[in-house]
């Protein structure tokens, strides 16, 4: 059956549109959407935990207890966040943790403390904990990227323990310079975990020979 003409604006007849004609806009249109999808850049993920090295070769393996790390709420999120200017963060989409940053931290902080200083983490083995078990936590209170500039840590950690009755808070404060790379930017946090880790090692080496407990520096 041939297709029956069609009325034009000008009030005359005219040829029939094919079905062809009215999809083709369509089909662009979805062409161009998958062709978008296509160019989106891959996701990239970084970490907090440095490379391995060659693990300290301590005299004596000491045990000792990561319990908890917490961040600041507002970068705990999957994009690498770096701060612009004296108010706004900018989330740098495509470069995400490769896990959620409080993770990031605890796993990083616990692996330097046994790779660098001979370190064993029972809590992150789940074994039981003896009462002579040093316990750790820390609390970041601000953890800053400037892209091209510097990040910065800092926060409170403590060390508790029962036999003998131990209860230290210490203060940290912690700076390096950083490329404009999300790389970069991962490098050098990694370089203040390193640091933070040096840190508390020194205070759990004074508590094995006895020394009072003090804070490092």
């Amino acid at each position: 059956m041939n297709a029956m003409p069609t009325l034009d604006p000008s009030g005359g007849y005219g040829p029939p549109k094919s079905l062809k004609s009215l999809c083709a806009p369509v089909a662009l249109a979805a062409v161009m959407a998958l062709a978008g999808c296509a160019s989106s850049p891959p996701l990239r993920y970084y970490t907090l935990q440095a490379p391995a090295i060659e693990r300290a070769a301590a005299a004596a393996p000491f045990a000792f207890a990561l319990q908890a790390v917490r961040v600041p709420p507002q970068v705990d999120v999957a994009p690498l966040m770096v701060r612009e200017g004296a108010a706004s963060l900018v989330a740098l989409e495509g470069h995400h943790w490769g896990a959620p940053l409080a993770m990031e931290w605890r796993v990083a902080l616990s692996t330097a403390l046994r790779d660098a200083h001979g370190g064993i983490d029972l809590a992150r083995a789940g074994l039981a904990l003896a009462p002579d078990v040093p316990v750790l936590r820390v609390d970041v209170q601000r953890f800053d990227a400037e892209a091209g500039a510097r990040v910065h840590a800092s926060g409170v950690w403590s060390v508790g323990q029962t036999e003998p009755a131990i209860a230290l808070n210490c203060a940290f404060a912690l700076e390096a310079p950083a490329g404009a790379l999300p790389a970069d930017i991962a490098n050098a946090h990694q370089q203040l975990i390193a640091r933070l880790a040096n840190q508390m090692a020194a205070t759990l080496a004074g508590l094995r020979t006895g020394r009072e407990a003090r804070c490092p520096g």
